[in-house]
């Protein structure tokens, strides 16, 4: 799993991000309403006799306004421990009111800015997971299936697995990547976010993009500075090498639940 570090609290902003309870009730990892029962996260969220069994909605998850059973789990099929595949739809036993997000197939271009939000810890080690924080990273390297996002002061960690990243281009906020990756270190560290825009087939056949449009209004969460991000140019997708898998489920993706 991925925490907001050096973060914003979000008391109104996305209210569609949501928490992904365990059986304990414990957050363990994020994701985001793409339709009233419907939630987008990371696949390796579910590893075997861990799997988030409800998703809770509000700025806290120990003190949700509201949760709601997952009754069905849909893995990516390319699934296997790989960032470019990384995604899960959750069907839920009920509709959220919270606002939610059409997938959108516009691609990112370096130096863009994304918002990542989510409910994980503010630090590596810190069990403080379950308040709702964002934060703005700059795309500093992209290829067809994954993102590179950094700043400063301000990364994933744990419990942001799953979490949106979201582009804002004017009044419209984009939901182009989810958060799957991030550095050893979580502040000043880089995220990995899974692409939607390569995975548009799936997507489509799990009825999230087709007549698809991006949301309006609430501008993205925004954190620390960004321009002082490293440059990356032919060498840069080595960091990626250097990146540590935060939770990894092994095998191929797949359908569970009802």
């Amino acid at each position: 799993m991925l925490a907001v570090v050096g973060g914003t609290l979000l008391p109104t902003v996305l209210d569609g991000l949501v928490a992904l309870l365990g059986p304990d009730d414990a957050p363990v990892c994020s994701g985001i309403l793409v339709a009233p029962d419907r939630v987008l996260t990371a696949a390796h969220c579910f590893e075997e006799g861990q799997d988030p069994v409800a998703v809770a909605l509000g700025t806290d998850a120990t003190r949700p306004a509201q949760v709601v059973a997952v009754t069905r789990v849909v893995v990516h099929p390319e699934y296997a421990g790989d960032a470019g595949a990384d995604l899960a739809v959750l069907s839920l036993d009920g509709d959220l009111p919270g606002r939610w997000f059409r997938v959108s197939e516009e691609g990112v271009a370096l130096g863009e800015e994304v918002s990542v939000s989510g409910f994980g810890a503010t630090g590596d080690g810190v069990d403080d997971a379950g308040i709702k924080r964002g934060a703005t990273l700059q795309v500093v390297a992209s290829d067809v299936d994954t993102l590179l996002a950094f700043a400063p002061g301000a990364n994933a960690c744990s419990g942001d697995s799953g979490g949106p990243m979201l582009l804002q281009r004017g009044a419209e906020l984009h939901l182009v990547a989810l958060a799957s990756e991030v550095d050893p270190t979580c502040v000043g560290g880089r995220t990995v976010g899974t692409a939607l825009a390569s995975r548009v087939e799936w997507l489509v056949a799990q009825g999230l993009v087709a007549g698809s449009q991006p949301a309006q209004g609430d501008p993205a969460p925004r954190s620390g500075g960004c321009d002082a991000g490293p440059g990356w140019g032919t060498g840069g997708w080595v960091g990626l090498l250097l990146v540590r898998w935060i939770r990894r489920r092994p095998g191929g993706g797949g359908v569970r639940g009802q």
